[in-house]
């Protein structure tokens, strides 16, 4: 199997970075920073958040985009209480956000928190499964490797995916391997200030 090489960089929180804030019935406006001809492109894999000052907890907002893997995502969250909420998945692209009411104060709407790289797919029918990797910290960060052993192509299923021993929080350039079979393994990059994060990835 060839190697395999990720990186994430530029991992980008701006306010209002999808949405600006504002109040709709249906569609929000896609009109922030990332978006081009309607969409929100990021350049890694983010969660997704909305703020408001008021309460707009009793509204569902879904966010209809597309995953680090390329593939459709939605997710449906309750609005913002006078706070933050975030979603669970994480979004490569957002084509929509949308509500199932009115709502009457402004939100904004942003990436948010770490980032994930695409998922690389392990060949866990190997008789002997051997897994050495090295991540290189070009920067400020702090980074996961983790690994799932749920079908990675069951695109209904929600992932499990754990830390990978020796390669946790990690801020300083580091190697580990993988002795166990499994079906996915990713980057997760928890926070982030500069610089690159690179992920090499070798199975025997």
């Amino acid at each position: 199997m060839r190697p395999q090489v990720v990186t994430i960089t530029s991992v980008v929180n701006d306010v209002d970075n999808v949405a600006v804030s504002q109040t709709a019935d249906g569609d929000f406006t896609l009109d922030g920073a990332l978006v081009t001809d309607g969409v929100a492109i990021l350049a890694n894999a983010q969660l997704i958040s909305l703020t408001a000052a008021d309460d707009q907890s009793a509204i569902d907002v879904t966010i209809t985009g597309i995953d680090q893997d390329g593939c459709p995502i939605s997710e449906t969250i309750a609005g913002p209480n006078t706070n933050t909420v975030t979603t669970s998945l994480y979004f490569n692209k957002v084509l929509s956000v949308s509500s199932n009411a009115e709502i009457t104060c402004s939100v904004g709407v942003s990436s948010a928190g770490g980032a994930i790289s695409r998922t690389i797919t392990c060949n866990w029918r190997e008789r002997q499964f051997k897994v050495g990797m090295g991540l290189v910290v070009g920067g400020t960060s702090s980074s996961d490797v983790e690994h799932t052993f749920d079908d990675i192509n069951d695109k209904s299923a929600t992932l499990t995916w754990f830390d990978t021993y020796g390669l946790t929080a990690i801020t300083a350039s580091a190697e580990s391997n993988i002795a166990f079979p499994c079906r996915g393994v990713r980057l997760h990059v928890n926070s982030w200030t500069s610089g690159d994060v690179t992920l090499t990835y070798i199975q025997a």
